[in-house]
């Protein structure tokens, strides 16, 4: 219990005092949340930089694997259904191009070997069912001719499919031009739905590429504008394919290069040459890369390294004995 009497404070309860220096007092420094949290806020934005940069490195492979398994679906629906019914061309079609868009996919992986199966089996396809000028015999050719050309040995190849590519551009040209030269009044053909149907579906027939007489004369000016340009570049691509290096078919690039290194270690005169050959060689070698396998077997092939690295290491102990 408080009370005052007069002047003086009494209290019957226990009295709470305070006590300090004032220079104590003095000396706290104010704390700034402000910053901290901007100090955090910058930490936390960093780490998810950080970390989302990793997982973009990582994306690109996990979402190549994934368009493979995409299409690799409906390559073997169609497949399938091409072995039970070879004569549907629509099938056959659709069956190339997803042996087309899977080459695509093992291109920009570097699987280079699975890359050249896929376009093969796809221009074959394409083949039987399109003419010589269509653009997608034209395209084929050159994923092929690229493909090839960024494998050892395959340089001949390269340029064979390089040729018939240009070929197949001259034929387009050639069909644009007698067009513009004589063109046709006839209308385009209309494929009419069968009455009696009921709904069924009508047979359907395959549209052999871009038909010219399906074009107007602006359309065809316009095309033989672009394929005059792309003939253009893909006759010097053909030249400077022709003026690379020759190599050797049975030669591999590893075998290329200990040729070369046992000519420098064989103490030739020109120095300077041999090394620019050894670049050039290097950069070879940088491109080829040995082929991994496909998504489907990746398990498999991870085992397969784990075993023989296990079987390395005796060897590499017992040659250091």
């Amino acid at each position: 219990m408080v009370r005052f009497t007069g002047h003086v404070f009494e209290s019957s309860g226990p009295i709470l005092s305070f006590s300090g220096d004032a220079e104590d007092l003095e000396e706290d420094t104010p704390v700034d949340l402000f910053a901290q949290a901007a100090k955090q806020v910058a930490e936390a934005d960093a780490a998810a930089a950080e970390q989302e940069e990793e997982e973009e490195d990582a994306e690109p492979e996990d979402d190549f694997n994934a368009a493979w398994e995409v299409l690799d679906l409906p390559r073997a629906i169609y497949d399938k259904q091409h072995d039970n019914d070879t004569n549907n061309e629509e099938v056959a079609l659709k069956l190339a191009d997803c042996y087309i868009t899977l080459g695509d996919v093992s291109l920009e992986t570097e699987k280079f070997d699975q890359a050249i199966t896929d376009y093969e089996v796809g221009l074959t396809l394409k083949s039987k069912l399109l003419p010589v000028s269509s653009h997608q015999i034209a395209e084929a050719h050159c994923k092929l001719s690229i493909v090839l050309d960024l494998t050892s040995g395959r340089l001949a190849d390269s340029i064979t499919h390089a040729e018939q590519a240009l070929q197949s551009i001259q034929s387009r040209l050639g069909e644009l031009e007698s067009a513009k030269a004589n063109p046709s009044t006839e209308k385009p053909q209309e494929v009419k739905p069968d009455p009696k149907g009921k709904g069924k579906a009508s047979a359907v027939v395959v549209p052999k590429d871009n038909a010219v007489r399906n074009m107007s004369a602006t359309q065809i000016e316009g095309e033989i504008k672009e394929l005059g340009e792309l003939k253009n570049d893909l006759a010097l691509k053909i030249e400077e394919l022709k003026m690379a290096p020759n190599e050797t078919l049975a030669d591999s690039a590893p075998a290329m290069v200990a040729q070369a290194l046992d000519k420098e270690l064989a103490g030739s005169s020109a120095s300077a040459a041999n090394t620019a050959v050894v670049n050039d060689l290097t950069s070879m070698v940088r491109k080829k890369k040995a082929p991994v396998a496909d998504a489907a077997s990746a398990k498999r092939k991870a085992d397969d390294e784990e075993d023989s690295g296990s079987e390395k290491k005796p060897k590499l102990d017992a040659g250091g004995s």
